[in-house]
């Protein structure tokens, strides 16, 4: 079975899947960025356009953004298809994972027990480390997100 690599956390980030801390380059070589760039790209737009259908109002808080964030984000990702989950949400997870740990197969990672949540926060903290992205002022984009994930400052 394999454990995941040894990391400093106040500078590298990671990800807590089936209960192990996993760490997730800052941003991907392109040997892994090349499995997983078009589906990072494929989902994120997915994403954006859910967020920005369900505009919320001048006074909406902070908090009630978060909410409405999350949800069209949910609703997205339940959304999938088994194989468009597979695609978009599994190989962009998997590339990440085996840029650190050549070792993980794939049958491996898909035998781990996994919640929802956690997938989807991999997911997030994977297209955040990919360097495709830069988020500006305002809403933040689907890559912002809290949780188990951990990524310094």
């Amino acid at each position: 079975m394999t454990e995941p690599a040894e990391f400093n956390p106040d500078e590298t980030p990671s990800v807590v899947l089936a209960g192990k801390a996993w760490p997730i380059p800052k941003v991907l070589g392109w040997r892994a960025l090349s499995r997983c760039r078009a589906e990072l790209l494929d989902l994120t737009r997915r994403l954006n356009a859910a967020i920005k259908a369900t505009a919320g109002s001048a006074d909406e808080t902070d908090d009630e953004r978060q909410v409405r964030h999350t949800t069209a984000m949910d609703e997205v990702f339940n959304g999938l298809s088994n194989e468009d989950y597979d695609r978009l949400v599994v190989g962009p997870m998997l590339a990440a994972l085996q840029a650190l740990h050549r070792g993980l197969t794939r049958d491996e990672f898909e035998a781990w027990e996994l919640t929802e949540f956690e997938r989807q926060l991999a997911w997030l903290a994977v297209r955040g480390q990919s360097g495709l992205f830069v988020t500006g002022k305002g809403d933040p984009d689907p890559g912002e997100a809290s949780g188990t994930s951990r990524i310094p400052s």
